[in-house]
């Protein structure tokens, strides 16, 4: 039975990954950086790097978890958990509403549990479509439970950022959340587990 779930998430899984489609063209994907042209499937074969130059193009949250953790080991943490709008910050409803269709998620960041090499760990992406990654309240809250997550269960740690910043229709509450993550940090790392920062384009806050 357990495998039969495995095997429905991790279709799930790759539908979303499909639905990310951040490289322009239909056949033929161009190039940001060298104007070349490729196929859209030779580019996918290279995780999203073209094959001309060897630019990178951008990765959204589930893509990137699809080619960072083992095939079927993918289980999301709080998938439901969403921004809420406690500001009444004129128009921010609506951009919530767009960013979730555009991009199929709840929220800027995705955190899940899964195996790297058959290794067990916590990983969480921040994804650049949705309000340029801002940090919401939600957003603190996810990697906040994430980071205890992995501290809980004695698992390594590794989080992707793509980053505007806080997110400024919630104020304060925007901006309590970089001590509450730092924090939880600090309590990982006084456990001696292995956390992994990468830094991804863009990350400007």
């Amino acid at each position: 039975m357990e495998n039969i779930f495995a095997k429905r998430r991790a279709r799930l899984l790759a539908m979303k990954a499909m639905r990310e489609n951040y490289v322009p063209g239909e056949k033929l994907v161009t190039c940001p950086h060298c104007g070349g042209e490729s196929q859209r499937k030779d580019v996918a074969a290279a995780l999203s790097v073209c094959p001309l130059c060897g630019c990178h193009f951008p990765m959204g949250a589930y893509y990137r978890l699809s080619s960072v953790l083992d095939p079927g080991s993918f289980r999301e943490l709080h998938e439901k958990l969403t921004a809420s709008d406690p500001l009444r910050f004129p128009g921010y409803g609506a951009k919530l509403d767009g960013a979730r269709r555009k991009t199929g998620m709840n929220e800027a960041v995705v955190t899940a549990t899964g195996t790297i090499g058959g290794v067990r760990c916590v990983a969480g992406v921040l994804d650049s479509r949705f309000l340029m990654g801002s940090m919401s309240a939600a957003v603190g809250e996810k990697l906040t439970l994430a980071i205890e997550y992995a501290g809980k269960n004695k698992l390594p740690l590794i989080l992707f950022a793509a980053s505007g910043g806080a997110r400024m229709q919630e104020g304060i509450l925007s901006l309590m959340q970089m001590a509450k993550t730092s924090a939880a940090l600090a309590r990982f790392s006084e456990k001696g587990l292995l956390y992994i920062s990468v830094l991804t384009d863009p990350t400007t806050g």
